[in-house]
């Protein structure tokens, strides 16, 4: 479970760097307008049905109310001062947590790599109820079998492919991934 005090003071904290940042999302903050603009270019890029297989998001509005409950965890990814990206995570159990994020095309590349990376450390760096101690231990992915590119884009961030699951989602095959805190460490201390 996240410890709400530490995690209020530190949700802004993060600065990002390479034109890259974070900005928690908060619907009483930032604008309805920004994130109906965002959907309707995710849209228009293809991403959404990819993201949402089972299609609960399929229109600004219940892509509004979806981000809108405090435990998505929501965050904005921005690249160069525009929101770039979105990241959340669902499953929260335990110390394990189920990562999400898509990027617009037009960053995709080395530019999605970057703020994949800097989300990953985002999520890693959640404080625990310890003094040394960050939130989460694992996260696990599941990702479409069929779309090769986000396959090929996770194993790059340093997840472990650990199989694949026939049918779950619009019928379609899953791959399981995972990456532990300590793995994620070695990672990010050799970029």
């Amino acid at each position: 479970m996240l410890n709400k005090d530490k995690w209020d003071r530190f949700r802004d904290s993060l600065r990002g760097r390479d034109g890259v940042g974070l900005l928690a999302y908060d619907p009483n903050t930032i604008g309805a307008s920004y994130m109906r603009e965002f959907f309707e270019q995710a849209n228009a890029d293809g991403i959404i049905r990819r993201v949402f297989l089972g299609g609960a998001v399929h229109d600004a509005d219940t892509f509004l109310t979806y981000f809108s409950t405090p435990a998505t965890l929501a965050v904005l990814v921005l690249f160069n001062g525009k929101i770039s990206g979105l990241g959340w995570l669902s499953n929260v159990e335990g110390r394990s947590a189920l990562p999400n994020f898509f990027f617009l095309k037009s960053t995709w590349g080395r530019q999605s790599l970057q703020m994949a990376q800097m989300l990953l450390r985002y999520w890693f760096s959640f404080p625990g109820n310890g003094d040394d101690e960050t939130a989460l231990d694992i996260l696990v992915g599941m990702t479409p079998a069929k779309n090769r590119l986000a396959c090929r884009f996770v194993k790059r961030l340093g997840f472990t492919i650990v199989g694949e699951i026939p049918r779950i989602a619009n019928g379609g095959p899953m791959m399981i991934s995972f990456l532990e805190l300590e793995m994620y460490k070695e990672l990010d201390n050799g970029r």
